[in-house]
């Protein structure tokens, strides 16, 4: 890769976990006709939030990672 990779702060880390997140569950509740956000918000709190979050740094991480390696 020529051009350098800019990493993310933890500020931003997080706002692209949060638009993921909000983003999947956009496109669940679309296809169901579902207009107030449903049950997402409970859903994702605690336990579910966290791994969630969890998972999408690892894969944050690895795929900078990897774009460093090219």
């Amino acid at each position: 890769m020529t051009e350098k990779i800019k990493i993310l702060n933890e500020h931003q880390i997080q706002h692209v976990i949060d638009v993921a997140l909000c983003s999947a569950c956009f496109e669940i509740q679309k296809r169901i006709n579902q207009t107030d956000g449903g049950i997402a918000g409970v859903f994702f709190t605690g336990e579910c939030r966290d791994r969630f979050d969890t998972l999408m740094r690892q894969y944050i991480e690895l795929e900078f990672a990897m774009a460093e390696e090219d």
